[in-house]
């Protein structure tokens, strides 16, 4: 348009100034016509001045076609132009102003717009002479039609602002416009064109009511079959922030490739369509065209050989993308995309899906176009766990995501299909079966619903439809259910509805606010549980309660019926509903109580009692009747159970929401024949007993009643075992549900053996009966009873003190501080170790070798702290005034004596039983200070064997499964010391009486030693100052060796040897005194004393063997005393002779030695003298000679050496002899010796040997001669 202006400008130009303009409009529209190729009409005014800058206006303009029917109509346009390039030929646009131009574009038969039919006129302008700047178009409009096919395209409200450097580009457009009703902005840039008549044009676009961004970019041109488009596009997601962080919103899709426009069709060869972030998007490559006939439609097709959204979405492989969130987003990119105003259709291929860590296969689906939405056709996808998925419906994308259609999955492996599908949040799933599900599944925000539903899954055909729906307003959900099947498993139907649903059906307030529920099934698993011809029709909406029927024809021999209406559940309630159960034999019902009441303490209590409570037949009547907001209801129980008879009516006046302030009156009673039935019946553990007597309970509430929170007055009596009681008080219950009574309690019977022996707190087999007789006041709060009583009878023993009944730490403890007048160690030690007291003491051996059962009291925990007048702790031993402190819990019982009175002194100790499942392990320590011996030792003859005060402290452990067994291992150790005392039947004056016998020459046999001194042992006592020693005890056995007497008249040394296992003791002893006088080498008068036998009563027996021979030895050396002193004078005689021959030999060697000296002297001296003179003689030979004498002299020299030599030699061999002579006399004295000891002694005991007659003289000379 600008250009058309431009050339009848440029025409008015050339004509001089001064020209009338209305008379050269036929120049104008000449000249208009050469630029726009088509005729020019200028229909309107027209108005033109130079001065200061050339300008022109012209109105109504219209440009080609016919005058009804122009190809272009402006109603105003006004340019201005530069004057000095004017001048120079050159036309510079200043500025230019075009209103409401509408632009007709027609496309002929063979693809040619019109508007490229251009007359010839056209040519003569330069186009690079024009420039254009500020052009501004408003309200502008194009209408295109396409004579080939028909189709027509307007676009209105087109604002635009243009710039062109020439008329052949580059040209630069931006604006808006309106295409198809939608408001788009958009901007223009081209290059310049080429010689090819294309020009470069890239496109930008963005959609007002769409958040995409289009971009396109190739050239424009027109070959034989009319104008073509092609280059690359770009179309982007535009995500909003959110206005809150600022911070950059993620991207959203984006599709890019290239593209081939032309009026007939557009066609994209290749592009991808991504998603994702921009370093790992997942994306999806295809191709699709546009049919731009009248009948427009797309085809398309996209494919991807694998998307990795665990990449994309999650964080890899290690940190994989949850299924649900990526199936959130893949549904809000569906959401998001934009849907086609015209129809067509997507196919889509992908192989593979990487996204929950596993693999989506051959997923394939075509998706048409559909009212605000996509037709979904033949849907399939391999997922995992061999699961298959097939669907077919329409899904709908405005003005809410919605998805209509077939649905139908099978699944081989569900388990693992759903650990991918929850992303492993299944806890504790039961392993699921193959199943199929077919069905017409509706999917929207807030409803989903699954109709004319048909599964199977093992055994089980199911039919039916599930809807689950929430309302917008109210905001409550609903879930409706209806369905019918011949076998029904509830594991595998939860676990369905957890993999579909996200949620378990025992969580029932997450699925849904309001039910509708009617089901059919000839049998219903639950757990291990089935349920026979089970139907169920109800509802629960808003707080109603409709029960048409409720039948469970057989539960392991339970039929179970209801029926009813209950209104306002939680306000008032209003209505009625009856129970009403019919069982042989409820043992199997405690599965399925605890499945509706998982973990409670009625589960916990029927679980236990189920087996005793049949056969029962119970009727259950519940009438409420709401009045002015209160409800006023009845509640009647009649029947029997397991033999026991209820009758129980119970009325009530509240609401359910205030009901401890309720007005509650109860008129109930219980009746059983057999007291520890209906014991076990309530829950309790109760020892089997032949006859355990009757029990009946009748509850009566005082006139008016009360309520709970203040307490209800009334009355509780019957009769227990043999034992009738009566309780008189206020009930009620506390704000946490605790039970509270403050009142009295009376009891009394001939024997309480069975009732207690029931409760588990006596042991069969305890002896005689129990009468019992107590009063006492009962306070019951805070989870806790506190039994307060006095001069309470219980047998023979009296007792008083408070006892209290109570959870600690989530266990019942009986707890309390008592003072009676006996008590007996026993009776604990048989409730921790599982036996009755009399077995403890087995006659046939000394301990009992019963196996131990478990401890008696097991079903709580007992702690007292008890005061003894008097504590038995074993056979005939007692502790006075005793404090003891017990503690029964689990398999563990500790019993403390911390004070008590023992044989005059003190004694203190503790005891520890662990015994589980009847192996127990005993550990145990024991202290005593100051005690009498008398009272500890055993007597003879009605004394005690020693006196004084003993110390003693020792601790122990051992295990077994009975007490033979514990002892049998017991180890231990310790120590004890006994003070200043004596030891009687001890004499030390024993010895002397005895030695004294044998100096005077009294011959003493063994036996008769024995006797003497025995009779004199027993005539006395041994006094000591202190005697201390230390023990060990292993294998059942007590060793306390290395033991000392010390006494200033005796020494006693031994040890002692206790065997728990047989009660025997075994102690060896050694007495010894100082002889003095009567010392002996190798010998001391000494007995051994030993001990043996039962530890209360041991023999005594004497070793006198050692004494004996003491006096042996005494006997032998008066012997060896006279033989010596003769064999002393024969010694001295011998020696004598001997030295006087020695004297005289050495006398001649010395005579012998000064002789042959004296020669060899006179030898030298001669041959001297005679050298000397030959010498003198002859002076020649005087050198011979003087040689020879001093040969000779060195032979003389010689031999005198060897004569001092051989003089030696024999003075040593006479020394050799004489000390072989002195050798052989002693060698004879020791052989004297020698055979004195070896000759026996005559015993003592015979008869003394003859007199000695006199005979020939003892010859004494050694066997050779000593010479004189």
């Amino acid at each position: 348009m600008g250009g058309i202006i431009i050339a009848v400008l440029v025409s008015a130009l050339v004509v001089p100034w001064f020209v009338d303009w209305n008379a050269f409009r036929a120049t104008f529209e000449r000249e208009a016509e050469k630029i726009l190729g088509q005729p020019v009409t200028v229909a309107g005014t027209a108005d033109a001045s130079l001065l200061p800058m050339p300008s022109l206006v012209f109105t109504d303009v219209r440009v080609g076609g016919t005058p009804g029917k122009p190809m272009m109509t402006v109603d105003r346009f006004a340019v201005r132009i530069e004057l000095i390039p004017l001048i120079s030929g050159a036309f510079k646009v200043v500025d230019m102003a075009i209103t409401r131009p509408h632009l007709q574009v027609t496309v002929g038969a063979d693809g040619t717009p019109d508007w490229l039919r251009r007359s010839e006129a056209s040519k003569t302008l330069d186009p690079d002479a024009v420039t254009l700047e500020k052009v501004d178009i408003s309200d502008g409009a194009i209408d295109y039609r396409d004579a080939r096919t028909g189709r027509s395209v307007s676009l209105t409200n087109i604002n635009a602002a243009v710039d062109a450097r020439s008329l052949l580009g580059p040209w630069k457009i931006e604006g808006g416009l309106v295409a198809d009703g939608v408001p788009t902005t958009f901007r223009v840039a081209t290059g310049r064109r080429d010689a090819n008549n294309t020009i470069r044009v890239k496109l930008e676009a963005n959609p007002a009511t769409v958040p995409v961004t289009l971009s396109a970019e190739g050239p424009l041109g027109l070959d034989d079959k009319g104008l073509a488009w092609a280059g690359n596009f770009g179309l982007t997601h535009v995500q909003d922030d959110d206005g809150k962080t600022g911070r950059k919103p993620p991207p959203g899709w984006r599709a890019s490739g290239s593209f081939d426009l032309r009026p007939e069709q557009l066609r994209f060869p290749a592009f991808t369509l991504s998603q994702g972030p921009e370093d790992r998007p997942y994306s999806l490559t295809g191709a699709a065209s546009v049919d731009l006939g009248k009948a427009m439609r797309f085809d398309a097709v996209l494919k991807a050989r694998q998307l990795d959204l665990d990449r994309s979405i999650g964080k890899g492989p290690n940190e994989p993308a949850s299924v649900e969130a990526a199936s959130g987003a893949v549904v809000q990119a569906l959401a998001e995309f934009p849907v086609p105003s015209i129809p067509g259709r997507i196919g889509f291929d992908i192989p593979g899906i990487v996204i929950g860590g596993s693999v989506i296969q051959n997923l394939r689906f075509d998706a048409v176009t559909a009212e605000n939405g996509w037709k979904i056709e033949e849907l399939g996808a391999d997922l995992p766990g061999r699961t298959r998925l097939a669907a077919d419906g329409v899904v709908t994308t405005a003005p809410k995501a919605t998805f209509d259609g077939a649905v139908r999955i099978v699944s081989d492996q569900p388990t693992t299909f759903a650990a991918w599908w929850r992303g492993g949040k299944i806890a504790a799933m039961p392993q699921l079966r193959a199943f199929e599900m077919n069905g017409q599944l509706h999917l929207a925000p807030g409803s989903v619903g699954i109709s004319g539903m048909t599964a199977r899954m093992q055994n089980s055909d199911l039919s039916g439809s599930l809807r689950w729906q929430q309302a917008a307003s109210a905001g409550r959900r609903n879930l409706a259910v209806d369905l019918t099947a011949n076998r029904l498993d509830y594991n595998q139907l939860a676990s369905l509805t957890e993999l579909f649903a996200g949620q378990r059906l025992n969580n029932s307030g997450a699925l849904a606010d309001d039910f509708q529920i009617k089901l059919a099934t000839d049998a219903l698993d639950v757990d291990d549980i089935t349920l026979g011809q089970v139907v169920a029709d109800g509802s629960l909406s808003n707080g109603v309660l409709v029960a048409k029927k409720l039948s469970i024809g057989n539960v392991s021999g339970a039929a179970i019926s209801a029926s009813g209406r209950v209104a306002d559940l939680t306000g008032a309630p209003n209505g009625q509903l009856s129970v009403s159960v019919d069982a042989t034999d409820l043992t199997g019902s405690s599965a399925l109580v605890e499945r509706l009441l998982p973990g409670s303490a009625i589960a916990r209590w029927f679980k236990t009692a189920a087996p005793l409570l049949g056969p029962a037949i119970l009727d259950t009547v519940v009438n409420a009747r709401a009045q002015d907001g209160v409800t006023h209801a009845n509640l009647t129980v009649n029947g029997t159970s397991g033999g026991t008879a209820i009758d129980m009516a119970i009325g009530f006046k509240g609401t359910p929401a205030a009901w401890r302030e309720g007005e509650l009156k109860v008129s109930a009673a219980v009746d059983s024949s057999d007291a520890g039935h209906l014991l076990r019946q309530l829950g309790y553990e109760a020892t089997p007993l032949e006859k355990p007597g009757r029990a009946r309970i009748a509850v009566e509430t005082a006139d008016g009643g009360g309520s709970l929170a203040r307490g209800v007055n009334g009355t509780i009596k019957g009769e227990f075992a043999g034992i009738a009681y009566s309780t008189e008080g206020s009930l009620g219950l506390d704000e946490a549900g605790l039970p509270s009574f403050q009142g009295t309690i009376t009891a009394k019977g001939a024997d309480a053996t069975p009732a207690l022996t029931l409760v588990g707190l006596a042991l069969p087999g305890q002896g005689e009966k129990l009468p019992l007789e107590a009063a006492s006041s009962l306070d019951i709060r805070d989870g806790s009873a506190t039994l307060s009583f006095r001069d309470a009878r219980l047998g023979e023993a009296y007792a008083g003190g408070m006892i209290d009944f109570g959870r600690d730490a989530g266990r019942w403890k009986l707890k309390g501080d008592v003072a009676v007048d006996e008590a007996d160690l026993t009776f604990a030690l048989a409730v921790g170790l599982g036996l009755p007291p009399d077995l403890l003491a087995n006659t046939e051996s000394v301990w009992s070798k019963t196996t131990f059962g478990r401890p008696a009291v097991d079903g709580f925990d007992v702690a007292f702290r008890l005061s003894a007048d008097r504590l038995t702790v074993g056979d005939g031993v007692a502790v006075t005034n005793a404090a003891v402190e017990t503690s029964f819990s689990g398999d563990r019982a500790e019993i403390r004596l911390t004070n008590g009175d023992f044989a005059g002194g003190k004694a203190s100790g503790s005891l520890s039983i662990v015994n589980p499942q009847g192996d127990a392990t005993v550990a145990g320590q024991v202290s005593v200070k100051g005690a009498a011996l008398p009272d500890v030792v055993w007597q003879r003859d009605g004394r005690s064997v020693a006196d004084g005060t003993v110390d003693f402290s020792g601790q122990f452990d051992g295990s077994g499964r009975s007490a033979a067994g514990v002892v049998s291992s017991l180890s231990g150790g310790g120590s004890f010391a006994i003070g200043e005392g004596s030891a009687r039947f001890v004499n030390p004056e024993a010895f002397g009486a005895v030695i004294r016998a044998s100096n005077a020459g009294r011959e003493i046999g063994e036996a008769e030693l024995r006797k003497l001194f025995a009779g004199y042992l027993d005539a006395g006592t041994l006094a000591f100052d202190r005697v201390e020693g230390a023990f060990s005890i292993a294998a059942g056995t007590l060793r306390a060796p290395n033991l000392n007497v010390v006494s200033k008249s005796a020494t006693m040394a031994g040890g002692a040897t206790i065997d728990l296992n047989a009660d025997t003791i075994d102690s060896q002893w050694t007495l010894t005194i100082d002889p003095g006088e009567d010392r002996v080498s190798g010998a001391i008068p000494q007995v051994g004393l030993v001990f043996s036998g039962p530890l209360d009563a041991p023999t005594r027996r004497i070793d006198v063997a050692p004494l004996a021979g003491f006096l042996s030895v005494r006997a032998f050396e008066r012997e060896v005393e006279r033989i010596e002193k003769l064999q002393a004078e024969i010694l001295e005689k011998e020696k004598l002779n001997r030295l006087a021959r020695l004297a005289r030999e050495d006398d001649q060697r010395r005579s012998d030695a000064a002789r042959k000296a004296e020669e060899a002297r006179q030898a030298a001296e001669a041959a001297d003298k005679q050298a000397a003179e030959k010498a003198a003689a002859d002076a020649a030979a005087a050198k011979r000679a003087a040689d020879k004498a001093a040969a000779e002299a060195v032979a003389a020299k010689k031999a005198a050496d060897a004569a001092r030599k051989a003089e030696a030699q024999r003075q040593e061999r006479a020394r050799r002899a004489a000390e072989a002579e002195q050798r052989q006399q002693l060698d004879f004295t020791d052989g004297i010796e020698s055979l004195l000891r070896d000759v026996p002694l005559a015993p003592q005991n015979r008869a003394a040997p003859p007199p000695i007659e006199p005979g020939a003289p003892m010859r004494l000379t050694p066997p050779e001669s000593i010479p004189n």
